[in-house]
């Protein structure tokens, strides 16, 4: 009927404010065409649609969020006239947006599909409600627990005595008890079992978290690095995502300004956390190697693989395998391209090569999660450095001075052959597998930044 024409005309994406400059994000409306979908009776034939387009600049991919159209059509549309209604308006575009063009090629189209769960997402739902379990119980554990010891403290020390009567004309029962002391819970060693479960507290988590008290030895200058570096990772990271919602002539010539150069040389701010943890390692095993001549190498590896571990791999099983089938909407293909990445490459993760495995980091399963691996690698080398110092200062030093003299040359090396520019969004910006996969998460090209 026309009413239902109109409705999924209504739920097509349209030219934004600003198209004509760069705004390429054409945003429908997912739920209208949804809602359109199962009072239409026309069932499957109709589906949300996204079409994506990799906007290039000479030779290379421009940074920034695709173009971007959501659609509304059945299966004949997208079959038959849909096609000649991209090419308009690819056409329009290389016309308007010179140097930026858009190859057909690069045109990809996804629509709505239903998800269905699979191994990982169960993996994923076990491991949640384990979690969810044992914090229930952790919470639970020290009142109850604190409440039983009070009651049988209550009970034991309740002392009945004789008041002897020293009024004759008051007469106090025998058997009226007067407590002579209050209540005190015993003092008993703590279960196994429940310090287990008592980790797993709110109470204890949220004091932790919240806690202004520091311990003595404390390096406090730290928190104020972390501080100033996740603000500047973050101020970075929206500017960088938020390229698609403007316009981006607009935001090209913005990037251009000097004054931005603060903004996206952000990306490197995360190499102050490399610094840290490298500066804490290395105290410590030195204290240990000062005091003790030796240190658990044994325990120093298996804490940390254990502490790194099982958090991540909650992270990996929900975002990569569960969140797909609860999130939905016009950039569920993010979602949906994470779950395959996450199908092939999940093991990477737990074995912490991720950043090395697979090359094309385009294929990362939990994207994020290379700066995790980077850091683990720096961990497991860590101990080789900090005892040759220990033992041999010149030794130490020499192997130090030429292992940064070898990275330098490597990062040099893999900038010049393939012509990477001084930072990740470089003008002309650009990003392509080969700079992520070269530059910002292989440890060997950190190593002189840390």
């Amino acid at each position: 009927s026309n009413k239902e024409s109109l409705s999924f005309i209504d739920a097509l994406g349209k030219p934004p404010s600003g198209f004509l400059n760069g705004n390429t994000v054409l945003m429908g409306s997912y739920d209208t065409c949804k809602s359109m979908i199962k009072s239409s009776g026309y069932g499957s034939n109709y589906k949300p649609c996204k079409i994506k387009a990799v906007m290039t600049m000479g030779n290379n991919s421009v940074v920034s969020t695709p173009l971007t159209w959501t659609v509304c059509f059945p299966q004949e549309c997208r079959d038959g006239n849909f096609t000649s209604l991209k090419k308009g308006i690819l056409n329009l575009i290389n016309s308007r947006w010179d140097p930026i063009h858009i190859a057909e090629s690069s045109v990809i189209t996804t629509c709505d599909k239903d998800f269905s769960y699979d191994a990982g997402a169960y993996c994923a739902i076990v491991l949640i409600s384990v979690i969810l379990f044992m914090v229930v119980i952790g919470s639970l554990w020290s009142p109850v627990e604190n409440l039983i010891a009070n009651l049988k403290a209550a009970e034991t020390r309740k002392v009945l005595v004789n008041v002897e009567q020293e009024d004759e004309d008051e007469i106090v029962p025998d058997h009226t008890p007067t407590i002579l002391s209050e209540p005190v819970a015993t003092q008993k060693r703590p279960s196994p079992i429940g310090e287990v479960f008592k980790c797993f507290s709110l109470q204890r988590t949220v004091e932790a978290l919240l806690t202004t008290t520091t311990k003595e030895g404390q390096i406090l200058c730290m928190n104020g690095i972390r501080v100033m570096s996740i603000n500047w990772v973050v101020l970075g990271h929206v500017y960088y995502i938020g390229t698609g919602a403007a316009d981006f002539t607009d935001y090209v010539a913005m990037w251009r300004k000097n004054s931005m150069a603060v903004i996206y040389n952000a990306l490197p701010a995360v190499d102050t956390f490399f610094f840290i943890s490298g500066f804490l390692v290395s105290l410590l095993l030195s204290k240990d190697l000062v005091k003790k001549g030796k240190f658990n190498a044994v325990g120093y590896y298996l804490h940390r693989y254990l502490r790194l571990t099982f958090p991540f791999l909650v992270v990996t099983l929900g975002q990569g395998f569960l969140a797909q089938i609860f999130i939905r909407g016009p950039f569920e293909d993010v979602l949906s391209k994470g779950h395959s990445n996450c199908e092939k490459w999940w093991w990477t993760n737990i074995l912490y090569i991720n950043n090395l495995v697979p090359w094309n980091k385009l294929e990362l399963c939990i994207g994020q999660s290379w700066y995790l691996s980077n850091d683990f690698q720096f961990f497991v080398v860590a101990p080789i450095f900090v005892w040759l110092l220990y033992k041999s200062p010149k030794i130490g030093v020499s192997v130090t001075l030429v292992t940064l003299a070898c990275s330098c040359v490597a990062a040099g090396v893999i900038t010049y052959a393939y012509d990477l520019g001084p930072t990740l969004c470089s003008i002309p910006m650009r990003l392509t597998s080969r700079t992520s996969s070269c530059c910002t998460t292989s440890p060997g090209s950190a190593v002189p930044r840390t």
